[in-house]
């Protein structure tokens, strides 16, 4: 439509400019028919200004709507990165790395050292407990307990001895999060979240216990010490015999590592 409006005013103008060139400037006609002339020549000037301006406003319509797309899509990988994702403990420690988000602190918990029926593996209570139905009696039910460092043995972590064992729930925008046993290092392509010791109950205690990863860094819940027992932490000791020495040394403390795929 655009094209057909110049086109008319060119034929305008063709047949004016054909007018002008025969008219005597002293009529008054011809004084008009010029002054109608370097109007529409104006006009079609000023067409074809709008015309540019239109084309230079759609290119950078077309631009922006191809930044906005691009902006949107890296809106909405980021949505859908942090849509997925996964946890982990942290045992021994009350905050989470950097990355990661904290979920939740906790205390670290699970069954008696003597109960034999003991559910084996620990969890991480929560510090703020909502309840719902509950009874004020000792029933005939499954029980747990606060987490106790068993260290006495270890100059180095003596003055974690009988403390309460903290943790942290952190949550890390990865599918693929792995508790690595035996190494204080991540596998390739696997960033390294935190490392230290595995620790679990001791071996002649009736109660089953699972391996954790506690940080190298522990810390302990801040509330005043008191040997109460409950679920107990050793460090894990490597034995020759089934188990390859090496690479393995025996009597030596076993390292982990918990990773997540970047």
């Amino acid at each position: 439509m655009d094209n057909i409006f110049v086109l008319y005013f060119a034929m305008v103008i063709y047949v004016l400019g054909l007018f002008n060139v025969r008219c005597d400037d002293s009529t008054t006609g011809c004084k008009t028919l010029v002054v109608d002339y370097n109007v529409l020549l104006q006009l079609t000037k000023l067409d074809e200004k709008i015309s540019k301006m239109e084309a230079k406003i759609s290119k950078q319509e077309t631009i922006t709507d191809k930044h906005g797309q691009e902006i949107r899509d890296n809106r909405d990988a980021f949505e859908k990165n942090n849509a997925h994702g996964s946890t982990y403990i942290r045992w021994g420690r009350t905050t989470c790395p950097s990355g990661s988000t904290e979920v939740y602190k906790g205390y670290t918990a699970g069954s008696f050292y003597e109960h034999s029926g003991a559910a084996a593996r620990p969890l991480c209570l929560t510090t703020k407990p909502t309840w719902l139905y509950f009874t004020t009696k000792e029933e005939p039910v499954a029980r747990i307990y606060g987490a106790e460092y068993q260290t006495q043995m270890y100059s180095k972590w003596s003055y974690l001895h009988n403390h309460d064992v903290p943790c942290v729930v952190c949550r890390v925008p990865h599918n693929d999060v792995l508790m690595v046993p035996g190494t204080s290092i991540c596998p390739n392509s696997y960033s390294l979240q935190y490392n230290g010791y595995l620790m679990a109950g001791k071996f002649s205690h009736p109660a089953a216990t699972d391996y954790i990863c506690v940080d190298g860094r522990p810390e302990t819940i801040d509330r005043s010490y008191e040997n109460s027992n409950g679920f107990l932490l050793y460090f894990v000791q490597a034995r020759c015999g089934s188990l390859s020495c090496g690479p393995y040394v025996h009597n030596r403390e076993v390292t982990c590592s918990v990773c997540t795929f970047s």
